[in-house]
């Protein structure tokens, strides 16, 4: 695949959704409906090192409370294959098709590259299984708009791996929201920081990258074509055609769960900046600002891959602001002590504490409800739009302008 004649993105994806013979058969023929004490069985695609040492993945998972198992895994990459085979004592394959073929696999949990996620998302709802995809959700807007409309249209239970969606402080703060607490909401504010002496994506590149160990044509899938790189293979959210870096891959779940506190919306109105500061060698920004625009607040959220030092999570409106740090504080505006006493009375900025299962939980409790997880298609679409329309921004150095009802760029 190269030179002019290699498909776009969303070409390969369309017709890669049709390649298997899977593909022809509607989804309830092969989907298998389950009773509640039947075990759960998962296919993992994408078995790197940092996937190994996510216990929920796997020994969690193995816990018969649960009911559920890890039956297969899938690596292009041999030794993280080999590994991962030991580990769970599952089936190992080297091609995600294998999976979607399995008639006795319920879901999978998707860990990939981000310039993956769209096609193998895609493939797994057409071939009727449940979806837990790590975060982002797709490389692109356009990639989400046709993964969400695919969850719907096949009925899956769909879970984005944006873990903050299912911390309870953000569904306290929506009920604060919901009640009138804050007065109008006006904005919002956060940031993903993180730091390294490194580089935070420089990540030790593995000895054994070789052809013998990689199928890198099978890694490229829908980006373009190059020669053999292991700085793009192990660090490949330092370069655009893979990731947004902090742009999408960071900052996805920051606007995810605030969207649980706020709700859920498509911004008309994205604008970006900041830079290459630090890590010369990097495509993606290591210090970057966006503001989204939506139909009646905005958001401001920034990241920066060379101070850790956060700027924690903000809801602010006409009349209070929420704070999420280590809790959740709710502060008056020093004009409005008479309606803040009057909602204490009411009960309105007291929040229901609950305990809720982590995010792999949840979606593993959806698998048998058939209810929507916390970060379904519906919270992750209108994220992902947000996160890539401010990469976009920043690459193309416009305001993007983005119709939420059409779902398009505006010219």
């Amino acid at each position: 695949m190269s030179g002019s004649s290699a498909p776009t993105r969303r070409e390969f994806i369309l017709t890669s959704a049709t390649a298997a013979s899977l593909m022809a058969l509607p989804a309830s023929s092969y989907a298998r409906v389950l009773g509640a004490n039947d075990r759960i069985q998962l296919g993992l695609i994408g078995c790197g090192p940092y996937t190994l040492s996510d216990l929920y993945l796997f020994f969690w998972l193995r816990r018969t409370s649960h009911n559920c198992m890890v039956t297969s895994v899938c690596d292009i990459f041999r030794p993280h294959l080999e590994t991962a085979v030991a580990k769970t004592e599952a089936k190992g394959a080297s091609d995600y098709r294998q999976i979607l073929d399995d008639n006795e696999i319920d879901g999978v949990i998707i860990t990939t590259p981000d310039h993956w996620h769209a096609r193998m998302a895609i493939d797994s709802a057409q071939a009727g299984k449940d979806v837990y995809l790590e975060a982002p959700m797709t490389r692109t807007w356009e990639e989400a708009v046709e993964l969400h409309d695919a969850v719907v249209k096949n009925k899956v239970v769909f879970q984005c791996g944006a873990q903050l969606c299912s911390d309870d402080r953000y569904h306290q703060a929506k009920q604060i929201v919901a009640n009138g607490g804050i007065g109008k909401l006006l904005y919002v504010q956060a940031s993903v920081n993180r730091n390294s002496r490194v580089g935070f994506y420089n990540r030790r590149i593995w000895s054994d990258v070789s052809p013998k160990s990689l199928d890198w044509k099978a890694w490229l899938g829908p980006a373009p074509s190059v020669e053999l790189n292991p700085d793009r293979f192990v660090r490949w959210r330092k370069y655009w055609d893979y990731s947004g870096g902090v742009a999408t891959n960071l900052l996805f779940n920051a606007i995810a769960s605030q969207m649980i506190a706020v709700g859920t919306q498509i911004p008309k109105r994205v604008s970006s900046g900041g830079g290459v500061y630090l890590e010369a060698s990097s495509e993606t920004p290591d210090t970057y600002f966006t503001t989204m625009d939506f139909d009646k607040f905005s958001c401001q959220i920034t990241s920066c891959l060379g101070n850790e030092q956060p700027t924690p999570l903000a809801i602010y409106g006409h009349e209070g602001t929420i704070r999420i740090e280590n809790t959740l504080d709710v502060v008056r505006e020093r004009y409005f002590a008479n309606e803040f006493k009057e909602r204490e009375e009411k009960g309105l900025l007291n929040v229901v504490q609950t305990v809720r299962p982590d995010h792999v939980r949840n979606w593993l409790e959806c698998l048998r409800s058939r209810e929507k997880p916390v970060c379904h298609e519906g919270v992750a679409q209108a994220a992902m739009i947000a996160a890539h329309l401010g990469e976009l921004s920043y690459r193309q150095s416009k305001m993007m302008l983005f119709d939420p009802e059409k779902r398009q760029l505006k010219a």
